[in-house]
């Protein structure tokens, strides 16, 4: 049931659904108990989220399509400002987004949701940094619910100077305090 009280019906829609393998508690995501095996559905390849939070937001009224879904757009814009965190501190700067891969949205959000946002870093070039971006979302005020994952996308950063033009991310400093080129 949406926030505005009407009841919403999926059934016959691309949208699948999900069984979820973790909740939100304590802070962080732990498994069900209760759950013994994975999603097996391709599209769905793990049950709790990869990476750092960057971000949380409420899906607002202004937010939606005539049919009262969030628009993808706004999910997007959220990713891509997220997902930056991970490549500005990599980049030790200034970073532009130059390229999104694949992004397929495996449920709707709507009114009242929860999204929480995850990055990390899957890999690093001369000047660039793909960050691997999640949104998860959560029927807000309910805090035994659990979060179903909404999409995904690899995010393609570039650093650059002060002449808006590529630079060379800076070496890497390793655990052990040694320097070294990634």
């Amino acid at each position: 049931m949406n926030p505005y009280g009407k009841k919403r019906s999926f059934r016959g829609s691309i949208f699948r659904p999900v069984t979820l393998t973790c909740r939100f508690t304590g802070g962080r995501f732990r498994p069900l108990a209760d759950r013994t095996s994975a999603v097996t559905d391709s599209t769905v390849a793990h049950s709790c989220p990869e990476g750092q939070p960057v971000g949380r937001v409420i899906a607002m009224p202004a937010d939606t399509n005539p049919e009262g879904d969030i628009f993808g757009g706004w999910l997007l814009a959220h990713m891509d400002l997220c997902g930056a965190t991970p490549a500005f501190e990599r980049a030790q700067g200034r970073c532009a987004t130059i390229a999104v891969d694949g992004m397929v949205f495996l449920q709707p959000v709507s009114v009242g949701d929860e999204v929480s946002i995850y990055a990390r870093i899957i890999q690093t070039g001369r000047t660039s940094v793909r960050v691997k971006v999640e949104a998860w979302k959560r029927a807000r005020g309910q805090p035994l619910a659990g979060s179903v994952r909404v999409t995904d996308g690899v995010f393609t950063y570039v650093a650059i100077g002060a002449d808006r033009k590529p630079r060379p991310l800076p070496t890497e400093t390793g655990p052990a305090g040694v320097a070294g080129v990634v």
